[in-house]
């Protein structure tokens, strides 16, 4: 979001999401290294979700959950 120290903030706000607010983007959101952390308490089933959600976006995920950001940011 162009602010460096406000990852806390933005992983705030997609964990206060309702089901109704789920068209939001969330699965777009990974770490700076490109991993996969979303961390509900769905015993995993977000992170699952998140990566169906970006292949069917063309994005590739390897096995341990993680983008290549070279070829996948802006």
């Amino acid at each position: 979001a162009g602010s460096p120290r406000a990852a806390r903030v933005v992983g705030s706000v997609l964990r206060g999401l309702g089901l109704e607010e789920r068209e939001i983007a969330w699965w777009r959101v990974v770490n700076s290294t490109g991993y996969i952390t979303i961390n509900h308490s769905g015993g995993g089933i977000e992170k699952e979700m998140q990566k169906i959600n970006l292949e069917v976006e063309g994005v590739k995920v390897s096995s341990d959950l993680r983008i290549d950001l070279t070829c996948f940011s802006w």
